[in-house]
């Protein structure tokens, strides 16, 4: 992968799309593109096989706009990041077989508000491999904000029109999964911060 991705960034360089001196950059995100389309692919192929394409597709609607904009939890290496990603969807699929919304629904709304409440505080959460600067900062913040609103309006709907099945619950758990890779993103960051003291 790497000698495509090099040949990709210095095909943008000489036809001056980047800069010569931006052709690391360029190629790492590239990589980096590629990587989250396999592990995307790898896990809507498992969704075919269990049966659950579309609750997957919504459950990644709930959970991937908060997660690119709040940040979250990171592993050390991309293997483990993919591991944790195939761990979390195994749990998804495990839990969203069961019809929990129908006896808890002000789960809904304790989660959306939740999410709403972490990523005002938090967002965007950095980590040793993405920092931002200000402007970033803001625009990530108010991304994420908006989001998080958008899925405690959801919520609420849900809840007042009593439409609760398998698809309503993929949303929110995709939901509570942003919210839980915020919260071990932040405790990874507080640890992370404790021991170079």
């Amino acid at each position: 992968m790497e000698k495509v991705t090099l040949f990709i960034s210095n095909a943008l360089a000489e036809n001056n799309f980047i800069r010569s001196e931006d052709v690391d950059i360029c190629r790492y995100g590239i990589e980096m593109f590629i990587i989250c389309i396999l592990e995307m692919c790898a896990i809507l192929f498992v969704s075919i096989i269990l049966g659950n394409f579309f609750e997957t597709i919504i459950y990644l609607v709930g959970f991937i706009p908060i997660r690119i904009y709040a940040g979250g939890y990171h592993a050390n290496t991309r293997l483990r990041c993919f591991i944790m990603l195939l761990a979390v969807y195994a749990i998804f699929s495990i839990t969203n077989t069961h019809e929990l919304l129908q006896q808890y629904r002000i789960y809904a709304l304790i989660i959306s508000f939740i999410n709403i409440l972490a990523v005002y505080l938090w967002a965007p959460l950095e980590n040793e491999n993405k920092s931002v600067n200000a402007n970033e900062r803001k625009y990530y913040r108010k991304k994420s904000l908006i989001f998080s609103v958008i899925g405690f309006i959801i919520a609420i709907i849900i809840i007042s029109v009593n439409f609760c099945n398998t698809y309503t619950q993929a949303f929110l758990l995709g939901l509570s999964t942003a919210l839980l890779a915020l919260f071990a993103g932040k405790i990874k960051n507080i640890v992370n911060r404790g021991e170079k003291r």
